[in-house]
């Protein structure tokens, strides 16, 4: 006879965290609701707090957490740690197979302070690809190295400058 662990009804999330780009938290609770669980993560070695992606009421939040973990094992940073580096939609579209509420906070009940969404979003901005356009330099500008005039390359696209005749 096979033995089934019972169902646990909980909440599944997954949590971001522009200072660690790319990488999302995937985790579950059954005691607490996504709000607090966001301030029990903010703590002093984490330079902005987390942010809530997605949450969502699921029939067995420790089977679909373990689940998640599995499918996503190849892309963990860490063995024992929470932490992928996957798109955060990715696991939305699979917790929203089982999910039978959205309870993503909004950015009020998340709780962040002015500040906080200030440097959330500023980073954000800095995090998006620097272009030359995006600081004026237009294609055929020519940029001179401060430390030796002699070293120079050209900008051929919004992306791209030539030195010593390639592209780089």
């Amino acid at each position: 006879m096979v033995m089934t662990e019972p169902a646990a009804p909980g909440i599944v999330y997954i949590f971001t965290n522009e200072a660690m780009p790319g990488f999302v938290k995937i985790g579950m609770t059954q005691a607490i609701d996504v709000a607090t669980r966001l301030r029990q993560l903010d703590v002093t070695a984490v330079p902005l707090p987390f942010e809530c992606h997605y949450s969502a009421r699921v029939p067995d939040c420790r089977k679909l957490e373990r689940t998640l973990h599995f499918v996503f094992g190849e892309k963990r940073a860490r063995l024992r740690r929470e932490f992928f580096k996957v798109d955060p939609d990715l696991a939305k579209a699979i917790i929203e197979l089982v999910a039978t509420a959205d309870v993503t906070p909004s950015d009020a009940e998340q709780g962040f302070t002015p500040a906080e969404k200030e440097a959330i979003v500023a980073t954000r901005k800095r995090a998006d690809n620097l272009t030359f356009d995006m600081i004026g330099l237009k294609p055929g500008t020519v940029l001179t190295f401060s430390k030796d005039p002699n070293v120079t390359c050209a900008i051929v696209s919004n992306r791209k400058v030539s030195y010593e005749e390639p592209e780089v």
